[in-house]
């Protein structure tokens, strides 16, 4: 087999702790393209602090001025390149820089809705630039923020800088199947007709620890993850408040939370009766394959974030037999719920979100299947042959 070369540009700084940069994005196609023979890596930012390069031989940074330089792209001769640029503007000196060193340039979008017209979901893009604010902004100043920033998108067009940089790609992929139709729709609106065929749905893939080759045994338990609960994005205390509802309703439910800031969590449960907070277990932060075995063994997982633009742990806990709760602020996962393996909350209120919970406890009795149908749908979905091939195709591998 003839060997290739790819690359995967990700605009994050680098510091120093290889491992952070080996568990996600590109890093997870350079793992598997490299195990088949081939060489690929992923590019990260260098900040000029001296940091050596990394260890690992599927890492490298390079500077901006490097990422800016038609030549430093000619050293590599790449095969393909999978830019994760998504929509912004400083991106395009960069897709500048590499397209005439590659034969195929593919982008990767990361938003839940795709590329669109600012009329779409007014109240949607208000609501998730809000919610992006609220990780580091008080709550005057994220509604204002994000009223401002829509009203932006509604003045200043960017018609004449999508039409100079879409062009520039082979191959424009994106998470979901909403975001493809969205931007699919938007790109024949504004004349962009070429680009608009060279859509793909790439879903981030998932590691073999989530891809289940038997059934396991479910408890009657729920799960919820996320990276940092401290985060007010992720919705810990509307976590909480929720879980109160539900396992005081179902006594033979227990629930186990994952990620770090867990320590704030369980303060809100002081008051609470020890037959509920009994039943709550707070687990810190984990490597990503050590949150695979408590996705087996749990039946629902909730998602209490206000925006996301996957979420990753979404797609894992599906691979693993684990049916969804989320609120119809995440819209771009209704397909999920489409397929009977989710229920949507009518709002992100702790009162609704326990309610879906109930609704997919009761397809947990009903179903004797469910975990079995999950994991054999979505792991051929998300496991990183099938979206490997997906990138490459256009190569004719």
């Amino acid at each position: 087999m003839h060997q290739m070369k790819f690359l995967f540009p990700t605009p994050v700084i680098y510091d120093g702790n290889e491992s952070r940069y080996l568990q996600r994005d590109g890093a997870r196609f350079a793992q598997y393209l490299s195990e088949q023979g081939h060489c690929a890596k992923k590019i990260i930012l260098d900040e000029g602090k001296g940091l050596p390069q990394p260890q690992s031989p599927l890492l490298e940074k390079a500077s901006i001025t490097d990422w800016h330089n038609p030549k430093y792209w000619e050293t590599h001769k790449p095969d393909l390149v999978l830019l994760y640029g998504g929509i912004a503007q400083r991106m395009l000196p960069i897709a500048k820089a590499i397209r005439p060193n590659t034969k195929i340039l593919a982008l990767k979008l990361d938003s839940s809705m795709g590329v669109v017209s600012p009329f779409l979901d007014p109240i949607l893009m208000i609501k998730k630039i809000y919610h992006f604010s609220r990780q580091t902004k008080n709550i005057t100043y994220s509604v204002t923020y994000a009223i401002l920033w829509w009203l932006k998108q509604l003045i200043f067009s960017k018609k004449y800088f999508y039409k100079e940089y879409f062009p520039l790609f082979d191959l424009i992929t994106v998470e979901n199947e909403y975001a493809a139709e969205n931007t699919r729709n938007y790109f024949y609106k504004i004349g962009l007709k070429k680009e608009a065929e060279n859509i793909i749905v790439l879903p981030h893939p998932v590691s073999k620890a989530f891809l289940q080759k038997k059934s396991h045994a479910k408890k009657n338990q729920i799960i919820a993850v996320a990276a940092d609960w401290s985060n007010p994005l992720k919705g810990g205390s509307l976590l909480i408040k929720t879980l109160k509802l539900t396992l005081k309703q179902h006594p033979e439910y227990s629930a186990v939370i994952v990620g770090g800031g867990t320590n704030i969590l369980e303060k809100q449960l002081k008051k609470t009766q020890k037959s509920i907070s009994n039943r709550i277990k707070f687990v810190g932060k984990l490597p990503s394959e050590e949150i695979a075995p408590l996705y087996q063994e749990s039946k629902i997982h909730v998602i209490t974030s206000g925006s996301e633009s996957g979420p990753i742990c979404a797609s894992e806990a599906l691979c693993c037999g684990c049916s969804l709760v989320f609120t119809k602020n995440l819209k771009h996962l209704k397909s999920i719920a489409n397929c009977g393996f989710a229920t949507i909350s009518t709002n992100r209120s702790a009162t609704s979100i326990a309610k879906a919970i109930s609704t997919q406890i009761r397809s947990w009795e009903e179903e004797l299947n469910y975990s079995e149908q999950m994991s054999k749908k979505y792991a051929n979905c998300f496991d990183i042959e099938t979206t490997t091939r997906k990138l490459t195709n256009c190569l004719n591998m």
